[in-house]
């Protein structure tokens, strides 16, 4: 009889502890597990391009160029991650902000959709030899002729797959729901010209 009570004693120790770790875990634990961003964990993370949003609860995984801007190079706290979402905060700051993953748009699993958008490499690193006035501009959303292949990644993020595979000269953006979409034109790596349709 003593050894059922200890028994089951033990089991019921074991239970509260094994639920007591799983309530202890990271908000962001499945951010970092192999159904979402597989980032280093302690690692700040950064925007890895600017992201536009009108309601910051349902940011559009085509990223329309339209409402208010988050700057590539802000750094960023996931509040939650889940199976084809993620929730976070621009670090310091309390609103938060998601962004789903909807497959047959982004024709990208979670893995490296969000890797598209997230990085712990500050983008900003890579731009050290642009002038100040241009670097403004970038993170206002606007790009230029002669800008390169990785500075409009840099701004605009890649363009959707099922538009235009990143090899072609011509990259192309939804501007909004409408399909309204702005075209950037490559010559020789470089940006030749701009136009929206």
């Amino acid at each position: 009889m003593r050894l059922c009570f200890n028994l089951l004693l033990f089991i019921l120790l074991i239970s509260i502890s094994g639920c007591q770790l799983a309530n202890d875990s990271d908000p962001d634990e499945y951010a970092y597990d192999t159904f979402g961003m597989d980032l280093p964990k302690g690692k700040q993370l950064y925007l890895a391009h600017c992201i536009w949003y009108t309601d910051p609860l349902d940011i559009s995984p085509l990223n329309y160029h339209k409402g208010t801007i988050i700057p590539f190079g802000t750094p960023i706290d996931i509040v939650k991650a889940g199976d084809g979402y993620i929730t976070f905060q621009l670090k310091g700051t309390i609103r938060q902000f998601k962004i789903e993953n909807d497959y047959p748009l982004t024709m990208l699993r979670d893995r490296p959709f969000f890797q598209q958008i997230f990085t712990p490499d500050n983008p900003e690193n890579n731009l050290k030899d642009i002038d100040p006035e241009t670097l403004a501009d970038m993170k206002n959303g606007i790009v230029k002729v002669n800008m390169s292949r990785e500075e409009i990644l840099t701004v605009f993020g890649p363009p959707p797959k099922f538009m235009n595979p990143l090899s072609d000269i011509t990259w192309s953006y939804y501007v909004d729901p409408t399909l309204k979409t702005v075209h950037v034109v490559f010559k020789n790596d470089k940006v030749s010209y701009i136009f929206e349709t």
